[in-house]
């Protein structure tokens, strides 16, 4: 059997009752968009011990894996992909509890 190469990424989800932990992305395509604290796995990383160090990376929260929210795959062009690898590795700029149904002010 074959193996492929591929890139994979994951995201940490860190919620409460009523709220959702996310990032304010500071640079690349995303910038100054909210989303998950999320980042590629590593070389012989575990995508677990990946989402805990992106976790870490970007929020400095450490967490603990309950389980997998969801799994989803695409293809994408390998510009992108190139694009995504030669950003800055810690690329949020703010972090930030978010309300399930708006922002919450802290």
């Amino acid at each position: 059997m074959s193996s492929v190469r591929c890139d994979l990424g994951v995201a940490a989800v860190v919620t409460n009752a009523t709220q959702v932990l996310l990032v304010k992305e500071a640079t690349g395509r995303y910038s100054g968009h909210w989303g998950l604290p999320k980042g590629y796995v590593d070389d012989g990383e575990l995508p677990r011990d990946a989402a805990l160090r992106e976790l870490k990376e970007e929020c400095d929260v450490a967490g603990k894996v309950t389980g997998i929210y969801a799994v989803s795959t695409s293809f994408q062009v390998k510009s992108l992909i190139r694009q995504a690898r030669s950003q800055k590795q810690n690329s949020s700029v703010e972090v930030n509890l978010i309300a399930l149904f708006g922002l919450v002010k802290p």
